[in-house]
């Protein structure tokens, strides 16, 4: 009982210090206007990066103990709750919560296992082992015996902070949070095509992938490394808009530079930018190179 409640301590305030981070970076980035819950999955990836180099600053230091981790985790979220905390509005969509009823459902499971015994052989034999080797040390130590100890470990710094505070457990829970990360990053990509919607089945979609849940809730990196990609291309195609509309957070354009107003519905068969070519900028609009999504065939990328 007393190593759960470590375990939930852990993610609590893994979570919370990265949102502190990665909210106070985006503050210092140049300005833009920011949709409901846009931010959300940006700031938390932002932040989990800025916590992965803060915690190695710390191993080099000879400084990586619990007291240590947890001090810094209260300091950090106190600080930015008493000066930088945005006011929180809640708002339900009750259409939205039912239609996301079985992927939470499969996160729940998800967090279930997670809670487990590791059983990963990659994850013991790779992921955790140095780990495990940092936190009883408190510092990095000289592995010469495996050429695994080379690999570059910016999600086993994250890692360590949670089995710092916690045990192995935790640190297949963090992993799990990048998951949940994708769930506003998905939605942010919904709004950005005017279609919700589509933003909420693909990201119950990807949830509910097999692989991905076992992946997930395994001390692994590939779903932190995916929800990296989501968020980086994301912001490629949030900055493309915002380029093309010459504001920060205006109205789409379609593929022939007019701009979509109105609902989801009113665009429908309807193709917009999505992405220029590098050279777009500097060519006659007749040879310039557009990649566009055609919205009756998600699947197939039309160049014009």
């Amino acid at each position: 009982m007393a190593v759960s409640a470590l375990c939930v301590l852990a993610i609590l305030l893994f979570t919370l210090t990265s949102l502190s981070l990665g909210d106070t970076f985006i503050r210092l980035l140049p300005a833009r206007k920011w949709a409901d819950g846009e931010r959300t999955g940006v700031a938390f990836l932002a932040g989990a990066g800025l916590l992965s180099l803060i915690v190695f600053a710390i191993s080099l230091a000879g400084l990586a103990y619990k007291g240590v981790i947890i001090g810094f985790s209260i300091a950090v979220s106190l600080a930015y709750g008493w000066f930088a905390a945005p006011r929180v509005r809640f708002r339900v969509n009750w259409r939205s919560l039912l239609l996301f009823t079985p992927p939470t459902i499969f996160l729940v499971m998800y967090a279930l296992y997670a809670f487990g015994p590791e059983t990963s052989p990659d994850a013991m034999d790779y992921h955790l082992t140095f780990v495990d080797l940092y936190k009883r040390t408190g510092q990095f130590v000289v592995v010469q015996d495996s050429y695994q100890a080379g690999f570059p470990g910016a999600s086993e710094m994250i890692f360590l902070f949670c089995d710092a505070i916690a045990d192995f457990r935790a640190c297949a829970l963090s992993h799990l949070l990048f998951l949940v990360a994708t769930i506003p990053l998905f939605l942010s990509f919904g709004r950005l095509i005017r279609n919700t919607t589509l933003g909420l089945v693909a990201a119950g979609l990807f949830i509910m992938s097999p692989i991905v849940g076992i992946d997930a809730s395994t001390a692994y990196n590939d779903v932190a490394l995916a929800a990296y990609g989501l968020g980086a291309a994301y912001l490629l195609a949030a900055w493309s808009r915002d380029r093309d509309t010459g504001s920060s957070g205006g109205a789409l354009r379609d593929g022939h530079g007019d701009e979509i107003h109105g609902s989801g519905r009113d665009h429908r068969g309807r193709s917009f930018d999505f992405l220029h070519s590098t050279a777009a900028g500097s060519l006659p609009d007749s040879e310039s190179a557009h990649l566009r999504i055609d919205l009756r065939n998600p699947r197939t990328a039309v160049a014009g």
